[in-house]
């Protein structure tokens, strides 16, 4: 029996300290995680974990007597026993007990997003959540410290005007991708994806009756009811058809998870050229990286990446920011509620083995 209580650890990176190619690898990494989290043996030092995997984060959540010894144990699985880090040569950061937890609630109000007040991420948090009690990692600890980053969230959006006028990554990616173009009215615009953030992309774009849109993806199903939901008039394409499309393209817009890059650099090069060199805009908020970083070198081609989101919400998180000291109260009050609670369920499952 173990006689020490059960703690709370958090180890991960953000945008905050690795470029978009620190991150890829952890992103990809994340189904190694989740694999080994569910497949720990019954020894295993590891109670409960989740990983949290988005475009700007990488964070595994772990539930121990030992966090220490639970973070030894997941390194040595997902890399041999090297005495390496979970995050090996990325920066990172770690916590325990209440800081981890007021960490989540943090990133769940959209406090430590690039985008500040951003709503995605408490339902990327929801998901991951129930992916891990899916595979059994999630259980009554974690279930708890979970949604009470979930009640931050859900009162930092209703006590305070940190959300309003919010811009999601999708929405955020079209400012982008209109401050590059000189314009988007009447342009034409590829859209690679047909997920959440592709839609709100696509949302956005279907304002204007001028822009020419196609959406590809590798699901006809899901790119015909995207279209369906804002645009009836958008062209439908699968993934394969990419390249191909490129030449009449003016812009291309990526949201999609895709193990390895959709278009590469010599299908940008062959669309260049048949387009007597007039540019094309690549903006890419996949992870991992939809678009060939190499694409960047292509002349008359401008890429972007995740990264690079954050500029063109400045103007916007500056009004926002006044109201983060009442959003920042909100979630200390939750995260020492969640810690409390936390604590009490460790002793009394302490007690009762005891």
């Amino acid at each position: 029996m173990n006689d020490r209580s059960l703690e709370i650890a958090l180890v991960g990176t953000s945008h905050r300290l690795a470029g978009v190619e620190h991150r890829e690898p952890l992103h990809a990494m994340g189904a190694a995680v989740r694999a080994a989290l569910a497949d720990r043996p019954s020894d295993s030092a590891i109670v409960e974990g989740f990983v949290l995997a988005t475009c700007h984060r990488a964070e595994i959540y772990l539930i121990a007597h030992d966090t220490a010894a639970a973070e030894a144990e997941l390194a040595a699985r997902l890399h041999g026993n090297r005495g390496v880090g979970l995050f090996a040569g990325v920066p990172s950061y770690r916590l325990t007990g209440e800081a981890a937890i007021a960490h989540l609630c943090r990133v769940t109000a959209g406090l430590d997003s690039l985008i500040l007040g951003e709503a995605e991420i408490s339902g990327q948090v929801r998901r991951a959540a129930a992916a891990a009690r899916e595979n059994g990692s999630l259980g009554v600890y974690l279930d708890r410290v979970v949604a009470g980053a979930l009640g931050a969230s859900g009162r930092v959006r209703s006590e305070t005007r940190l959300a309003e006028g919010a811009s999601s990554a999708g929405a955020a990616a079209v400012a982008l991708a209109d401050l590059l173009a000189g314009g988007l009215s009447g342009r034409r615009v590829l859209v690679v994806g047909a997920g959440d953030a592709a839609r709100l992309a696509i949302a956005r774009l279907a304002r204007d009756p001028a822009i020419a849109l196609t959406i590809a993806s590798r699901s006809a199903k899901h790119a015909r009811d995207a279209a369906m939901a804002f645009t009836p008039d958008a062209e439908v394409i699968g993934l394969d058809a990419v390249a191909a499309a490129l030449p009449a393209t003016d812009v291309v817009m990526a949201a999609v998870n895709a193990a390895s890059p959709i278009v590469h650099r010599d299908h940008v090069q062959r669309a260049i050229d048949a387009r007597d060199g007039r540019p094309i805009v690549f903006v890419d908020i996949s992870m991992p990286r939809a678009i060939d970083p190499a694409v960047a070198d292509v002349d008359g081609a401008v890429l972007r990446t995740v990264d690079d989101l954050g500029d063109v919400v400045a103007e916007v998180a500056a009004r926002r920011r006044r109201e983060v000291p009442r959003a920042e109260a909100i979630v200390r009050d939750e995260a020492v509620r969640t810690y409390d609670r936390f604590l009490s369920r460790a002793r009394r499952q302490r007690a009762a083995v005891a």
